[in-house]
């Protein structure tokens, strides 16, 4: 991926205008040379090799979500243009994985923290061809790919996706498309199970539940929505944060009645079953809320840890969620 590209030039003065993957790289001439046509022409033997990828140049945060993941090995991974690196903090040390041929637009880690999927956007080649998105499958040890899945099913990209929270055989993936399709794989086997419209809003986030096997959430600008797999059939529900704050309200009233009886093990077992077990399933998701929905779901941690920890309401909340962490 690293060979010369380009496929033609256009001398314009002191400039030439050469076209790498279908798009036009302006590069000025070198002041000493004289004449330009004289000049070797052929491919050098030498190839170039990636060495380094810097983090602050590049990283892709403005338009998806989940996008760095720290591994058991001590590696940061996260992606930049089409090379996902593998980032080792305390050795200082790179690994990158190379086989996208386009920008890579997100990541997910399976289950066995090992292998890893990646979905890129659509592309054009050296030669002008287009490039088919895709989701491929790699090895995080030995970088070697396992499957590309999704060749000729995605419109412009892959948007987001996740591995299945149990075994990781399946895979929910977000197209970029217009409709932003849902589809849901069995990765190993290639095969697509299940595909529906989800919205035509901006859609940043999908997730299976961590409990629910058959359960798949994704969310956006102005939206979360619940998706029930069954078979190759998905059918949605969508979720109202108005609902889940008066309810989980309604229970901390309830729980701070009984307080001065419980134990501190005791109540921080009622606050997670009746409250925060509501919330945290879909944490990883809420970047794509409203800032309404979001202070209304922040209010909801603050009073939940004002009963466990007996805190006046008028006290700084700051360092009673710090200790709780």
């Amino acid at each position: 991926m690293f060979a010369f590209l380009c496929v033609s030039a256009i001398l314009e003065g002191n400039h030439i205008k050469m076209f790498m993957r279908g798009r036009p790289i302006t590069m000025f001439i070198p002041s000493d040379v004289e004449n330009y046509e004289d000049v070797r022409t052929e491919l050098p033997t030498e190839r170039l090799k990636l060495e380094w990828v810097y983090p602050l140049y590049g990283y892709r945060g403005r338009d998806c979500r989940a996008n760095i993941y720290l591994l058991p090995t001590g590696e940061i991974v996260y992606f930049i243009a089409s090379v996902v690196v593998l980032f080792n903090y305390e050795e200082h040390t790179q690994r990158h994985y190379l086989g996208h041929t386009d920008c890579v637009k997100c990541l997910a880690i399976h289950p066995d923290k090992i292998r890893i999927a990646t979905g890129q956007i659509a592309g054009v080649d050296k030669d002008g061809r287009a490039l088919q998105p895709q989701v491929r499958i790699w090895d995080s040890v030995s970088l070697s790919t396992l499957q590309v899945v999704g060749l000729g099913t995605f419109e412009r990209g892959v948007g987001s996706l996740a591995f299945s929270k149990d075994s990781g055989q399946h895979l929910s993936v977000i197209d970029d498309c217009n409709d932003h399709m849902l589809t849901v794989w069995d990765w190993q086997k290639k095969s697509k199970i299940a595909e529906i419209k989800t919205t035509n809003e901006v859609v940043l986030a999908v997730e299976f539940h961590p409990t629910d096997p058959n359960t798949i959430v994704t969310c956006g600008k102005s939206h979360i929505f619940f998706w029930t797999w069954s078979g190759n059939s998905l059918a949605r529900k969508q979720g109202i944060f108005g609902q889940i704050s008066r309810t989980a309200f309604l229970h901390l009233r309830n729980i701070l009645k009984i307080r001065h009886i419980l134990s501190q093990k005791d109540a921080e077992k009622l606050v997670h079953a009746f409250v925060t077990s509501r919330l945290d399933y879909c944490n990883s998701l809420l970047s794509g809320c409203s800032n309404k929905s979001l202070k209304s779901l922040q209010l909801i941690q603050n009073a939940a840890a004002r009963v466990l920890t007996k805190t006046k309401k008028r006290d700084h909340m700051t360092p009673v969620l710090a200790a709780l962490h």
